[in-house]
């Protein structure tokens, strides 16, 4: 029964924060261009579908794995599901959670970061926003 109130509770915590890595994601992307995703895949959905349709696909698929996933370790019932259940969803909420702290911090006016997460989003920006500048200004834009 703990196996699987841990399993449900880490379950919820993966939802969660991938709820808050979409959130973050989105209010990123109303400041900074699509460019400025990192993930390649997620970019390219975003430039053929919109922001708000792949922010929303990417938080359905991945409820629907979670959920999936849960289920599928209860059903087994082998405690050795349930470690690696458990294991992977600590491993991802973590991440989940690195990427939305740093998208928050990052998208802020005088947003500060960890050094674990942050630097080259400054970088995108500020190159993006002094890129932008230049058109404005009748140059190239180009660097």
């Amino acid at each position: 029964m703990t196996l699987i109130l841990l399993t449900l509770a880490l379950s919820l915590l993966m939802v969660a924060t991938k709820a808050l890595d979409c959130l973050s994601t989105a209010r990123g992307l109303r400041t900074l261009p699509i460019s400025a995703e990192r993930n390649p895949v997620a970019r390219w959905l975003m430039r053929r579908w919109g922001v708000r349709a792949t922010i929303t696909g990417v938080f359905v698929t991945s409820l629907a794995f979670v959920t999936a996933a849960a289920a599928v370790t209860i059903t087994l019932d082998d405690p050795v599901g349930y470690a690696a259940f458990i294991g992977y969803g600590l491993v991802v909420s973590t991440v989940q959670a690195l990427a939305a702290r740093h998208n928050w911090h990052a998208c802020r006016p005088h947003g500060r970061s960890s050094a674990a997460t942050g630097g080259s989003w400054w970088v995108v920006a500020t190159w993006h926003g002094a890129r932008r500048e230049r058109r404005h200004a009748g140059g190239t834009g180009a660097s």
